[in-house]
């Protein structure tokens, strides 16, 4: 069984000399090193495409056709001399790969969190540093079960830097990326399950990784929904309300369809999952340092505000908004309190 180990909180130099003289002792104890990765902060963002051309410029062949899984903002490659075969390269977007990779091995998933409460106060320290110009991480692996002299990673990892250095980058601020997402989000979807009381809501996803940006929680009942719909859904947007029944082989069956809108001139914020993954996220009940979403370009912008409430709330508070439900064929306009 694989088991992946951080240090990224230990200086380079420190790791590779504490684990140089472990590995015969894991060894006998039928443990190996796997891999080693290494990471690096770049200023500026690109894309995809822009990369894989520069590859192809210089001669380098080996990118991983993997755009369907990580998106477009993510590239890889292998080395293809016998120096570096064992090494895969990985540049990407740390502030779109949060908003649009979910988690990374779900469809569906919710990680806006780790922009503002980050238990990291390293990373959300480069985090916001690069937000007026955008976060790029170049990444390598190295695989194997020897490890190698400081000098020779720090070597492999220059020679990356020294790769991408004419490659073309975009200077755009964590606003302006948040701004071209939000301009897409048109509606919404929250899916209950009454006899498992499963409760899932969708509030974007990536139409190339179709991974979905929301979060699924268990032990929902019924009463509960219509607050969870309140808080969760988007002013002035459509939110799709769907009930359905799961059996026992998995078949699904829709039991109903409604579309509630909060009511016309709500300016209230849309939660999303807290830090630990809580219905009821507040900003006073997170531990540590906890940012303003704005703080990290997650702006209002045309009505849509995302955020956590000052105080603590439960499932006895009052929604933050009032949802009005949308004419159909067969049903008629009212009210969810």
């Amino acid at each position: 069984m694989a088991r992946t180990v951080s240090l990224q909180q230990c200086r380079a130099k420190r790791v590779v000399l504490a684990l140089s003289p472990m590995l015969e002792t894991l060894r006998n104890k039928h443990m190996v090193l796997h891999d080693v990765d290494m990471t690096r902060d770049c200023r500026y963002v690109t894309e995809r495409r822009l990369v894989e051309q520069h590859l192809l410029r210089n001669g380098i062949t080996t990118a991983i056709k993997d755009r369907r899984r990580v998106g477009d903002h993510c590239i890889s490659w292998m080395g293809s001399s016998d120096d570096t075969k064992n090494i895969r390269y990985k540049v990407y977007n740390k502030f779109v790969q949060i908003l649009e990779s979910a988690e990374v091995r779900k469809s569906l998933g919710s990680r806006m969190e780790g922009l503002v409460a980050d238990d990291d106060e390293r990373f959300m320290a480069r985090l916001l540093r690069h937000k007026d110009h955008g976060m790029s991480l170049l990444e390598l692996t190295f695989y194997g079960n020897t490890l190698l002299s400081l000098d020779e990673y720090l070597a492999h990892l220059d020679h990356a830097r020294a790769l991408l250095s004419t490659c073309p980058v975009y200077d755009h601020s964590y606003e302006e990326m948040w701004k071209e997402r939000a301009n897409y989000i048109e509606s919404m979807v929250a899916v209950h399950i009454p006899a498992k009381k499963v409760f899932a809501y969708c509030h974007w996803w990536n139409s190339v990784t179709c991974k979905k940006y929301g979060y699924m929680w268990k032990n929902v009942g019924s009463k509960l929904v219509p607050l969870l719909l309140a808080n969760y859904s988007f002013n002035d947007r459509p939110l799709h309300y769907i009930k359905v029944k799961v059996d026992d082989a998995g078949v699904v069956e829709i039991i109903s369809e409604k579309v509630y809108e909060r009511e016309p001139g709500c300016t209230a914020m849309t939660l999303v999952a807290g830090k630990t993954k809580g219905m009821f996220p507040s900003r006073d009940t997170c531990e540590g340092l906890v940012y303003e979403f704005s703080e990290v370009g997650i702006v209002e912008h045309k009505n849509i505000s995302i955020g956590w409430p000052e105080k603590k709330h439960s499932k006895k508070s009052r929604p933050l908004a009032l949802l009005v439900e949308k004419p159909t064929s067969d049903s008629h306009e009212g009210y969810v309190r």
